[in-house]
């Protein structure tokens, strides 16, 4: 049953805000009434703003968000453009689509220490040390601050990031863009083995969370990367167990592959001036070289080629070129990790 929260008054200030990526000329209402708007969120599946909503209009509206399963805020504007019969699409808009995202992946290293098979980066076939270009980054991560983003999470990753000398600068130019977003290192913890106190240190002082997926090469040594944690004081979690690993690739297209999309997490990425919704489709050209298949290669689109953000989260959320080719987590095929045998690359080790 939806729970829905209805304002008969137009409240011009709240709206303003709402639809600031509708109209460019709108002011921005001051952020603790947003915090007292947003808390009403904790208790409610959705809210309406509305002037003139007729009772089926209502129910229209009530079944478009059932059958979304999405937060929808009602567009006022829409009725004064004098749009009727009304477009559920125009009419709603959603809380999460325009201003907040939950996570943004940045994939220092494009190689690995590792070389887990099936590897999703495929960074087990990047033979090359290859890394995020910092300059590039700091301006990827301005453009997203111009756009007004706020984001719960930066995740840096890889391949593996320790192995990047400049990860701490990484991280340190990205609190400072963005203070109140959580910092994340997603590593697959072999180097926390040996490293020193004064890199432990610099860990520390950066204030990120080690996230440690814990593959079986680190689980006889994961008590004693704990134990180093710990006794520095580090914060810390296991990401996952990463004992299993999943076929995504399709040689045949996937007839479905606009639910697979939509049902796919989206793990926004940016990577040298360049947006994405998955690594497989930005890392997609190293499996084609290195197994000499013909999977799509995505033209993308740069991180300041956008016009709203609006239009950069539109983009992100229409499948891309290798989602006909894509299986994603939606019927996954488990197979038990093992590391790449450089002799042995099969295309039947990727692909279904």
């Amino acid at each position: 049953m939806t729970s829905l929260f209805i304002s008969n008054e137009r409240d011009e200030t709240i709206e303003k805000y709402l639809c600031d990526s509708l109209e460019s000329d709108v002011h921005y209402y001051n952020y603790s009434q947003f915090q007292e708007f947003e808390s009403m969120l904790e208790i409610a599946d959705c809210i309406i703003l509305s002037t003139h909503l007729s009772e089926s209009e209502f129910k229209k509206i009530k079944k478009h968000i059932n059958d979304t399963s999405k937060l929808y805020f009602f567009n006022t504007n829409y009725f004064a453009s004098g749009n009727i019969p009304y477009d559920p699409q125009k009419l709603l808009f959603g809380y999460n689509e325009y201003r907040f995202i939950d996570k943004i992946q940045i994939p220092i290293a494009e190689h690995c220490n590792l070389n887990c098979n099936r590897c999703y980066h495929f960074s087990n076939l990047q033979n090359q040390e290859k890394f995020y270009d910092f300059e590039i980054f700091k301006s990827d991560l301005k453009c997203l601050k111009d756009f007004g983003f706020e984001i719960n999470e930066i995740r840096f990753l890889g391949g593996e990031p320790l192995l990047s000398d400049e990860l701490f600068d990484f991280i340190k130019f990205a609190s400072s863009i963005f203070p109140y977003t959580n910092m994340k290192i997603i590593t697959n913890g072999v180097k926390l083995i040996n490293f020193s106190d004064e890199y432990l240190n610099k860990i520390k002082d950066s204030k990120a969370i080690i996230s440690i997926s814990v593959y079986p090469p680190v689980m006889k040594y994961i008590d004693s990367i704990e134990s180093k944690l710990i006794n520095k004081n580090i914060p810390y979690e296991i990401f996952r167990v990463g004992n299993v690993f999943n076929k995504i690739l399709m040689e045949e297209e996937n007839k479905n592959f606009v639910s697979t999309a939509e049902e796919c997490e989206k793990c926004i990425m940016i990577y040298n001036g360049v947006v994405t919704r998955c690594a497989p489709s930005i890392f997609i050209n190293i499996f084609n070289e290195k197994l000499d298949c013909n999977f799509p290669e995505e033209e993308f689109d740069r991180v300041y080629d956008f016009d709203s953000r609006r239009e950069m989260l539109q983009y992100l959320d229409s499948p891309f070129e290798l989602c006909h080719y894509c299986m994603g987590d939606s019927d996954p095929i488990g197979y038990e990790w093992e590391r790449t045998d450089s002799k042995r690359l099969v295309k039947k080790d990727y692909i279904r």
